[in-house]
């Protein structure tokens, strides 16, 4: 069973890679100063990204359905963190991720429109 984990990369490190594959598609001569190899690898983790195949797809809505109830457990108070898992106790935790809910919240409503 797949859980949901703390994010492997900063939000730094993703824009860097962002800000990497934007300057790619600007500037197509630095593509031909990489090797075949590289450039075979990057254009296919790039596309298995953006087309990711009918399992993929399911496992993604899956872990963002996991990551959102997680948050919302957690943000409606008197919840502990226990291998891995959120379960209800009597007494409120921290809402150290009030502000990470938010992010999910506001992203969620602006697809809706």
């Amino acid at each position: 069973m797949n859980k949901i984990v703390d994010p492997k990369y900063s939000i730094e490190e993703i824009q860097r890679c962002i800000d990497l594959l934007d300057d790619l598609v600007m500037n197509s001569v630095e593509l031909a100063h990489l090797s075949r190899e590289q450039r075979i690898a990057i254009l296919k983790a790039a596309g298995e990204i953006s087309r990711p195949d009918r399992d993929e797809i399911r496992k993604r809505k899956k872990d963002r359905i996991r990551l959102k109830n997680s948050a919302l457990m957690i943000m409606s108070g008197n919840c502990e963190k226990r291998r891995g898992s959120v379960r209800r106790v009597k007494q409120p935790c921290s809402a150290h991720l009030k502000p990470f809910y938010m992010r999910i919240k506001k992203k969620h409503s602006s697809n809706r429109n």
